[in-house]
């Protein structure tokens, strides 16, 4: 299996489409991909009844799975509290059979794009931050009190997924939003190849176009006009 890890607002979602079009050619055929669905966030199909636990160790989620060499979860729980690492593996070994492409953001756009998330998420683990300026918002950032993370503090995650990062080069990918900004085409061929996906050159150049933030939302917006015509319920687009 790989995973998408990732603190909150990091680009988790590009990581996600990017990861998927490398590992599944059938995804790089289809007119639509709902990368939320293809790579789900593991820790909540958990805990809202998704899947269960035996369902993952059978490999019958998520759906389709089974047609493709690799599953792809996402997931923003620190290293730490991975089932692969410590302290469940009392050596601190990883799982050789996992891969685990971590991305990373400049924090401070992390907790701008958090802060704008935070008040347009309102639930009862968000509504402390619905009415507070950034600058509350900014301190409590700095002090990893921002339940909107779910993740904890930022440079403890970050810090410590880079120092298992550095242990297991192997297993591990550090990917910064960044770096994908500036050279989309050359940060997907590095997941590719850590991967041990073989793509041609048109293969490479159709991930990155299907991956775009123009394709991306194309997509969503395909897609949830799909779910309001068979639902009959207005999705908010933001």
């Amino acid at each position: 299996d790989c995973f998408i890890c990732t603190y909150p607002k990091s680009g988790t979602t590009w990581l996600q489409m990017v990861t998927l079009l490398c590992v599944d050619a059938r995804l790089r055929s289809k007119p639509n991909v709902d990368a939320v669905t293809e790579a789900p966030w593991l820790e909540a199909a958990v805990a809202t009844a998704h899947c269960t636990l035996s369902q993952l160790e059978a490999r019958t989620y998520p759906r389709g799975a089974g047609r493709r060499a690799r599953r792809v979860f996402k997931t923003h729980t620190t290293v730490g509290r991975f089932p692969s690492t410590e302290p469940w593996r009392p050596d601190g070994s990883l799982d050789p059979r996992a891969r685990y492409v971590v991305g990373t953001r400049n924090p401070a756009d992390t907790c701008v794009s958090l802060f704008h998330h935070a008040r347009a998420m309102p639930t009862h683990a968000h509504d402390r931050h619905l009415e507070t300026s950034f600058a509350e918002f900014f301190e409590d950032f700095l002090a990893g009190d921002v339940g909107e993370a779910e993740a904890g503090d930022w440079f403890d995650w970050t810090l410590e997924w880079w120092a298992a990062a550095q242990r297991f080069p192997q297993q591990i990918l550090v990917v910064h939003y960044e770096q994908m900004l500036r050279d989309p085409a050359g940060e997907a061929a590095r997941v590719a190849a850590f991967l041990g996906a073989e793509l041609s050159p048109s293969e490479l150049r159709g991930v990155v176009e299907r991956s775009s933030f123009r394709a991306m939302k194309a997509d969503h917006e395909t897609l949830m006009s799909a779910h309001e015509a068979s639902t009959g319920q207005v999705t908010r687009r933001p």
